[in-house]
């Protein structure tokens, strides 16, 4: 008898099924369906302003939408910069060169100037809605963030001269001191200030889609 080659037929899902969470799914789960959908024809086209995938906003696009930017949804305070008086060479400043100042300051392992905690490993373990691929953004992602973030009541002053909350975080050093500052800037004010990297400022992570 002639053997038969039958194919196999199957209903091929819609980008809304492909995008539906299951109760099955975890966090982290579901967010690497969401982000490997990026490539493909159910792409969400982003535009900056928009809510992005991990609930942050979106302030910087490519590839017509497809890829870009967000910030977190979330902010964290009470953090150092670290290698206080120690020489580093994050000096990318332009949007997408946070993540090479980031590899960088991880590997230098600083240590802390008052005993707390310092802001790149910190951010490494941060984790939103399943994303854990938040940087500290570079001072031209930073930049950027400050166009399209609506934040509401400030985070205050601190009280022990060695905190200023309102004040994020960059990654990208001071060149004139690349000892001991750092850019950091205060988003409600738009004031930009080159820190001392003994403070302890917030950080507004950022991750890539």
């Amino acid at each position: 008898m002639a053997a038969y080659d039958e194919a196999i037929v199957e209903r091929k899902k819609t980008c809304e099924e492909l995008r539906t969470r299951e109760s099955w799914m975890t966090d982290a789960g579901y967010a690497k369906i969401q982000t490997g959908l990026q490539d493909t024809e159910c792409a969400i086209l982003f535009k900056v302003g928009d809510t992005g995938l991990a609930g942050g906003t979106v302030f910087h696009t490519s590839s017509g939408g497809r890829h870009g930017m967000e910030s977190s949804p979330e902010i964290i305070s009470n953090l150092e910069w670290g290698c206080y008086n120690v020489p580093v060479s994050a000096k990318g400043r332009d949007i997408g060169t946070g993540a090479g100042n980031n590899a960088l300051m991880l590997g230098e392992n600083c240590e802390s100037y008052n005993g707390g905690e310092t802001v790149f490993p910190v951010v490494d373990k941060f984790v939103v809605n399943g994303y854990d691929d938040w940087i500290v953004p570079s001072r031209g992602e930073l930049d950027r963030v400050e166009h399209y973030v609506n934040l509401e009541e400030s985070l205050g002053q601190g009280g022990d001269g060695w905190e200023l909350p309102n004040y994020m975080w960059s990654s990208t050093i001071i060149l004139n001191y690349p000892n001991t500052k750092a850019y950091a800037k205060n988003l409600w004010t738009s004031k930009g200030a080159m820190a001392d990297r003994a403070f302890r400022l917030s950080v507004m992570p950022v991750r890539s889609f």
